[in-house]
């Protein structure tokens, strides 16, 4: 716990800074986060290593869990599922091998702020997303007679693909939970906007060629 709050300190205290200035600032924040990422609780707390980098145990069981918690609500089997992680498991490890290859060159980069900034913008907005759907997750949930409609619709192209009854039921809840998703998340921005004061500056738009 101790770490997390460590690295959330560097995270909200450096960030901003980042922000504001150029990439030296986001290169000193981003060393200081990836220290303190890699700084191990326990010597033996990780899951692999590449040259001399030891991805702690914690990104792996995190992500496990997020997956795990995904798939509750759908009927996979039990080898569907291990298949399922041990993808999830093979793209982690491929992904953090090229980090601690490159993960220097990034510090290098002229984008490196521009691209910390799009990152931290697309996180907040998953995590704004998420928390509201936890307040209400019955509304991208479909009702019988929505599954009943599509199915009705769509039948002959399900059964076109080869899928079996189960599948086919499983893939029309995916999607018409995907669409109600897409719809809900729609209003809830309408709701946002009508709340919220956004106020452009009028002379960075004509500069942007923005209307």
């Amino acid at each position: 716990m101790k770490k997390i709050y460590i690295i959330l300190g560097i995270v909200l205290a450096g960030f901003s800074l980042a922000f504001a200035q150029k990439n030296t600032v986001a290169r000193e924040v981003l060393e200081q986060y990836i220290q303190a990422w890699f700084s191990l609780d326990d010597d033996n707390d990780w899951f692999f290593e590449v040259n001399d980098l030891k991805f702690p145990k914690q990104g792996i069981a995190y992500g496990l869990k997020v997956l795990d918690e995904s798939l509750k609500g759908n009927k996979v089997s039990k080898e569907d599922r291990q298949k399922i992680r041990q993808r999830y498991i093979d793209t982690y490890v491929d992904q953090s091998m090229i980090f601690a290859l490159s993960y220097k060159d990034l510090l290098n980069s002229d984008e490196l702020d521009y691209l910390m900034q799009e990152f931290f913008r697309q996180a907040a907005a998953q995590i704004w997303l998420e928390k509201q759907i936890q307040k209400n997750p019955q509304a991208i949930v479909p009702t019988k007679q929505e599954i009943d409609e599509y199915y009705a619709k769509h039948s002959a192209r399900l059964i076109s693909l080869g899928l079996s009854a189960s599948q086919i039921k499983d893939y029309t809840e995916q999607e018409l939970k995907q669409q109600k998703l897409q719809l809900w998340t729609q209003e809830e921005m309408k709701k946002v906007k009508a709340s919220t004061k956004i106020k452009f500056n009028k002379a960075i738009k004509k500069e942007l060629g923005i209307r």
